[in-house]
């Protein structure tokens, strides 16, 4: 894979992408044994593959031109 198409799972934070709350319960150790959990604000549920998957599709936008970086 490219480095546009993979995401450092160490680098990844247990917020939630939808409406960026940080889940403070979560830690990175936890992450990377494959935990999940439920957003406490918007209910939808994240693990690291589902936050990697976000990630990648971050920068696959930046990189199109479609989204600016915050």
């Amino acid at each position: 894979m490219t480095p546009l198409q993979t995401a450092d799972i160490s680098k990844l934070s247990p917020t939630c992408p939808l409406c960026h709350t940080l889940d403070r319960t979560v830690t990175a150790d936890s992450l990377r044994i494959g935990a999940t959990w439920a957003c406490t604000r918007c209910g939808q549920t994240w693990s690291a593959a589902r936050l990697e998957t976000v990630a990648v599709y971050a920068r696959y936008t930046v990189a199109r031109g479609e989204a600016r970086p915050s």
